[in-house]
């Protein structure tokens, strides 16, 4: 069973990859749709000291999506940008390590 979470609005929760590690394929599936519509994905260079919001497929509870795999993306995190809390699960969060 999965735990449930909570963030209130500017948390966030994320990825950070081990030195020269970096992937081209993000995958987040949540429990339902109310954190998919409170929040983005947003993905960094520089192990999170940067960020950048990216656009991503958005199918229900579950936002995916291929990134240009030459770009040196390390780390990447889902960020409340909503002004209220919001409650989820998370199902999935995985990233595709460019080889």
């Amino acid at each position: 069973i999965l735990e449930q979470m909570a963030a209130k609005p500017g948390d966030w929760f994320g990825l950070k990859m081990a030195k020269f590690v970096t992937f081209n394929y993000i995958w987040l599936n949540f429990e339902t749709k109310d954190a998919v519509a409170a929040g983005h994905v947003e993905v960094s260079k520089d192990l999170g000291k940067t960020w950048q919001k990216i656009d991503l497929t958005v199918e229900g509870s579950l936002v995916h999506g291929s990134l240009d795999s030459a770009a040196g993306y390390n780390a990447v995190r889902w960020i409340n940008r909503s002004e209220s809390p919001v409650v989820f699960k998370i199902v999935r969060f995985n990233v595709d390590v460019v080889k």
